[in-house]
Protein backbone atom coordinates (compact mmCIF):
# COMPACT_ATOMS: atom_id res chain seq x y z
CA UNK A 1 0.00 0.00 0.00
CA UNK A 2 2.87 2.29 0.62
CA UNK A 3 4.09 1.78 -2.20
CA UNK A 4 1.00 2.75 -4.29
CA UNK A 5 0.42 6.15 -2.33
CA UNK A 6 4.06 7.09 -3.22
CA UNK A 7 3.68 5.85 -6.94
CA UNK A 8 0.50 8.08 -6.56
CA UNK A 9 2.81 11.38 -6.32
CA UNK A 10 4.58 11.46 -9.72
CA UNK A 11 7.61 11.10 -8.05
CA UNK A 12 11.02 11.59 -10.00
CA UNK A 13 12.82 9.46 -7.30
CA UNK A 14 11.40 6.96 -5.66
CA UNK A 15 13.26 4.88 -3.12
CA UNK A 16 12.42 1.23 -1.81
CA UNK A 17 13.67 -1.27 0.50
CA UNK A 18 13.34 -4.90 0.62
CA UNK A 19 9.92 -3.93 -1.78
CA UNK A 20 9.03 -7.39 -2.72
CA UNK A 21 10.04 -9.40 1.02
CA UNK A 22 6.64 -11.62 1.70
CA UNK A 23 5.42 -11.20 -1.71
CA UNK A 24 4.76 -14.72 -3.53
CA UNK A 25 6.48 -15.40 -7.14
CA UNK A 26 3.56 -14.10 -8.98
CA UNK A 27 3.30 -10.92 -7.10
CA UNK A 28 6.81 -10.58 -7.19
CA UNK A 29 6.57 -10.45 -11.15
CA UNK A 30 3.77 -8.19 -11.20
CA UNK A 31 5.70 -5.73 -8.87
CA UNK A 32 8.59 -5.92 -11.45
CA UNK A 33 6.60 -5.60 -14.25
CA UNK A 34 4.86 -2.12 -12.80
CA UNK A 35 8.23 -0.67 -11.11
CA UNK A 36 9.93 -1.06 -15.04
CA UNK A 37 7.37 0.22 -16.42
CA UNK A 38 6.67 3.23 -13.69
CA UNK A 39 10.87 3.80 -13.78
CA UNK A 40 10.64 5.37 -17.35
CA UNK A 41 11.70 9.42 -16.88
CA UNK A 42 12.62 8.86 -13.31
CA UNK A 43 15.05 7.62 -10.92
CA UNK A 44 14.21 4.16 -8.81
CA UNK A 45 16.82 2.98 -5.91
CA UNK A 46 15.51 -0.73 -4.87
CA UNK A 47 17.82 -1.96 -1.78
CA UNK A 48 17.39 -6.13 -2.20
CA UNK A 49 18.76 -8.91 -1.82
CA UNK A 50 16.36 -10.62 -3.99
CA UNK A 51 18.57 -10.48 -6.91
CA UNK A 52 16.40 -11.63 -9.41
CA UNK A 53 14.07 -8.84 -8.56
CA UNK A 54 16.50 -6.58 -10.41
CA UNK A 55 18.32 -8.53 -12.40
CA UNK A 56 16.55 -7.60 -15.24
CA UNK A 57 14.50 -4.48 -14.70
CA UNK A 58 17.46 -2.28 -13.67
CA UNK A 59 19.57 -0.38 -15.92
CA UNK A 60 22.46 0.19 -13.32
CA UNK A 61 23.41 -1.43 -10.53
CA UNK A 62 25.47 -0.65 -7.29
CA UNK A 63 26.63 -3.53 -5.13
CA UNK A 64 27.38 -3.48 -1.54
CA UNK A 65 29.20 -4.56 1.13
CA UNK A 66 28.92 -2.72 4.98
CA UNK A 67 27.89 0.07 3.81
CA UNK A 68 30.41 0.83 0.97
CA UNK A 69 30.24 0.38 -3.14
CA UNK A 70 31.99 -2.16 -4.19
CA UNK A 71 30.98 -2.30 -7.81
CA UNK A 72 28.86 -0.64 -10.57
CA UNK A 73 27.34 -1.00 -13.75
CA UNK A 74 24.63 -2.70 -16.10
CA UNK A 75 23.33 -6.25 -14.68
CA UNK A 76 25.83 -7.06 -18.32
CA UNK A 77 28.49 -5.51 -17.60
CA UNK A 78 28.84 -6.68 -13.70
CA UNK A 79 28.05 -10.64 -15.09
CA UNK A 80 30.92 -10.42 -17.53
CA UNK A 81 33.13 -10.41 -14.22
CA UNK A 82 32.03 -14.12 -13.53
CA UNK A 83 31.89 -15.24 -17.19
CA UNK A 84 34.32 -18.30 -17.04
CA UNK A 85 33.95 -19.08 -12.82
CA UNK A 86 30.45 -20.49 -13.06
CA UNK A 87 30.16 -24.39 -13.77
CA UNK A 88 27.50 -27.14 -13.76
CA UNK A 89 28.06 -31.13 -13.57
CA UNK A 90 26.36 -34.07 -12.20
CA UNK A 91 27.82 -36.72 -9.30
CA UNK A 92 26.60 -39.32 -7.49
CA UNK A 93 24.77 -38.48 -4.88
CA UNK A 94 26.54 -40.36 -2.36
CA UNK A 95 29.68 -38.34 -2.56
CA UNK A 96 27.69 -35.04 -2.74
CA UNK A 97 28.88 -34.67 1.12
CA UNK A 98 33.13 -34.56 -0.10
CA UNK A 99 31.43 -32.03 -2.92
CA UNK A 100 30.34 -29.55 -0.79
CA UNK A 101 33.58 -29.60 1.11
CA UNK A 102 35.98 -29.37 -1.86
CA UNK A 103 33.42 -26.73 -4.04
CA UNK A 104 31.49 -23.87 -3.53
CA UNK A 105 28.83 -25.13 -4.75
CA UNK A 106 25.81 -22.84 -5.29
CA UNK A 107 23.06 -24.93 -6.36
CA UNK A 108 21.36 -28.50 -6.20
CA UNK A 109 19.20 -30.25 -7.49
CA UNK A 110 18.29 -34.32 -7.62
CA UNK A 111 18.38 -35.90 -11.17
CA UNK A 112 17.10 -39.34 -9.94
CA UNK A 113 19.15 -42.62 -10.77
CA UNK A 114 21.28 -41.53 -7.63
CA UNK A 115 22.47 -38.52 -9.36
CA UNK A 116 22.80 -34.78 -8.20
CA UNK A 117 23.52 -31.93 -10.39
CA UNK A 118 25.50 -29.06 -9.07
CA UNK A 119 26.50 -25.71 -10.12
CA UNK A 120 29.38 -24.02 -8.43
CA UNK A 121 31.95 -21.05 -8.78
CA UNK A 122 35.02 -22.05 -9.48
CA UNK A 123 37.79 -19.88 -11.70
CA UNK A 124 38.60 -23.87 -13.44
CA UNK A 125 36.35 -26.69 -13.79
CA UNK A 126 37.09 -28.96 -10.89
CA UNK A 127 35.48 -32.17 -12.48
CA UNK A 128 36.08 -33.78 -15.36
CA UNK A 129 32.05 -33.34 -16.85
CA UNK A 130 32.15 -29.68 -15.60
CA UNK A 131 30.75 -27.60 -18.14
CA UNK A 132 30.60 -23.77 -18.02
CA UNK A 133 27.59 -22.68 -17.27
CA UNK A 134 26.29 -18.54 -18.42
CA UNK A 135 26.58 -16.51 -15.05
CA UNK A 136 23.75 -14.90 -13.22
CA UNK A 137 24.02 -11.81 -11.60
CA UNK A 138 23.18 -13.96 -8.39
CA UNK A 139 26.45 -15.82 -9.40
CA UNK A 140 28.39 -12.58 -9.00
CA UNK A 141 26.88 -11.87 -5.58
CA UNK A 142 27.97 -14.88 -4.08
CA UNK A 143 31.63 -14.54 -6.10
CA UNK A 144 32.29 -11.30 -4.21
CA UNK A 145 30.67 -12.41 -0.96
CA UNK A 146 31.56 -16.06 -0.42
CA UNK A 147 30.07 -17.26 2.82
CA UNK A 148 32.55 -20.21 3.62
CA UNK A 149 36.36 -20.86 2.71
CA UNK A 150 35.96 -24.44 0.66
CA UNK A 151 39.28 -26.82 1.22
CA UNK A 152 42.02 -26.75 -1.04
CA UNK A 153 42.18 -30.22 -1.78
CA UNK A 154 41.54 -31.95 -5.09
CA UNK A 155 38.39 -34.06 -5.70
Amino acid sequence: MGIAQAMLNDPKILIMDEPTAGLDPGERVRFRNLVSEFSHGRIVLISTHIVSDIEYISTKNAIMKAGKIVNVGTTDELVKQVQGKVWTCVVPAEKITMYEMQLRIINQRSEGSNQVSIRYLSDEGKTSNSVLASPRLEDLYLWLFPQEEISERGI
